[in-house]
């Protein structure tokens, strides 16, 4: 089940009404083809060097926290070259942000809009963040609960 598919099905029926999505899946191919698949080498040799309960546990904590710089490094650093992670970051990341943009203009212009997009969209010059707030756009952070309210554990 694809994301799209699985948060459709969660949300309340009045965000539900008119889903929308900012690519199509063979555009998301036609990026991916572009990263070398010879990079996939030194990220499962990263993959393999390091403890993946210590991996997820940084990830955790980068989300809780809400930084997003540190996630974006930890997922750059598991590319286990810099020649992979600027692929990736090219394609897979910047350039998406870009052709995303006049699309996010529509959505977010018209109003009452969740948007949902991996972590690694978010931070740095070429994020989301930045990018939408050179456009005008007020992007603040919002908390959440740890935990579920009446949760006790």
């Amino acid at each position: 089940m694809s994301r799209d598919v699985y948060l459709s099905s969660i949300a309340p029926a009045a965000l539900a009404q008119h889903p929308e999505v900012l690519e199509d899946a063979d555009w998301v191919e036609l990026q991916r083809r572009k990263v070398p698949s010879s990079d996939d080498v030194s990220g499962f040799k990263w993959a393999l060097a390091h403890d993946p309960k210590t991996v997820l546990e940084q990830t955790r904590d980068g989300l809780n926290a809400g930084n997003y710089d540190a996630i974006r490094a930890q997922v750059l650093e598991s590319f286990g070259s810099a020649a992979a992670a600027a692929a990736y970051s090219k394609h897979m990341v910047d350039e998406r942000n870009v052709a995303w943009l006049p699309r996010l203009d529509a959505i977010l212009n018209d109003g009452h809009a969740v948007v949902v997009v991996g972590v690694m969209h978010f931070p740095g010059p070429n994020g989301l963040i930045a990018l939408l707030r050179h456009r005008g756009y007020l992007v603040d952070a919002i908390e959440w609960p740890g935990m579920a309210p009446g949760d006790t554990r």
